[in-house]
């Protein structure tokens, strides 16, 4: 019976977006502003952390990485977080092929397909900020 609850549990535990952090910490603020571009800020301000999301499921929406995002914000003091994402290509490819070849009368006909896909992962920087002021 122990065994069915630690499965379901490293199976819950898997599905989870993590967010890293390195730097300063402060008193917690109850509601941070968020930005995803560093031009719509308009209060002077210094970074005081970075940040990391690890997304470790599938479909996760991006609310819910807000969320988690905002929610580091608060316990470290972040006045306002500045989301960069980009898109880190896998660096292999999967190529794969089929080929027939019929003879129909006289005449040899050869069929096939090819395909090469890649994959790729979206991940998140996250800058910590503290207004300023200045």
């Amino acid at each position: 019976m122990n065994k069915i609850y630690f499965s379901i549990f490293i199976i819950f535990s898997s599905c989870t977006t993590t967010i890293d952090y390195i730097g300063n910490s402060y008193a917690p603020t109850q509601k941070p502003d968020l930005y995803v571009s560093g031009e719509s800020i308009e209060r002077p301000y210094k970074i005081v952390g970075k940040g990391y999301a690890h997304l470790r499921a599938f479909g996760r929406s991006p609310e819910s990485i807000q969320q988690k995002i905002l929610d580091k914000a608060k316990a470290k003091g972040a006045d306002a977080v500045l989301v960069q994402d980009y898109y880190l290509p896998n660096a292999d490819a999967n190529f794969s092929s089929y080929y027939r070849s019929d003879s129909l009368g006289k005449g040899l006909i050869t069929t096939g397909n090819s395909s090469i896909s890649s994959s790729g992962n979206l991940a998140y920087t996250i800058l910590f900020l503290k207004y300023t002021s200045r």
